[in-house]
């Protein structure tokens, strides 16, 4: 039992340190500021499995997933997907603009002002500043779902769900 404490005291410690450079370096000066990045990240991520896993299911599964996946970023599966055609074009704009969000946030140069608005072009999404227009926020995040509800039915339709 005391290992078990001693763990989750280390694990805790560990991620105030984490939690402190988050904020330290991208400026991320708040709870909101911190969880509006991670979403940006986690949604571009997860739009890129999703889009890996529709070119392979297209593909007729050419060998095992893992192995297909590691082969494409999200803009270049947003492009294969056009090519064929396989999703709306609703669909692809929108990954293409939050592909577009993340790597405003997530490369060089945006480790500082980020969250903060009119300070660059980072952070923008459909013309508003996700960090600090909640009414950017909201579209993104519908957006990033419908996105997501596409790919799944898509996916389903072809039977790999």
């Amino acid at each position: 039992m005391a290992e078990d404490s001693d763990e989750a005291s280390a694990w805790n410690e560990l991620l105030a340190e984490i939690g402190v450079y988050m904020e330290v370096l991208f400026i991320l000066n708040s709870r909101r500021d911190k969880e509006v990045w991670q979403y940006i990240v986690g949604v571009a991520a997860h739009l890129e499995y999703l889009a890996a896993a529709v070119l392979w299911v297209a593909a007729q599964r050419p060998g095992p997933f893992e192995d297909y996946e590691d082969h494409l970023t999200l803009g270049n599966a947003i492009q294969k997907i056009e090519a064929q055609k396989l999703l709306p074009t609703a669909s692809t704009t929108t990954m293409r603009a939050i592909n577009r969000l993340r790597n405003s946030v997530a490369h060089r140069g945006a480790v500082s002002g980020v969250t903060v608005a009119g300070t660059s072009l980072r952070g923008l999404y459909m013309g508003g500043h996700v960090f600090t227009d909640l009414t950017a926020l909201r579209q993104l995040v519908a957006d990033a779902n419908a996105s997501i509800t596409v790919m799944g039915e898509w996916l389903q339709k072809q039977g790999a769900l």
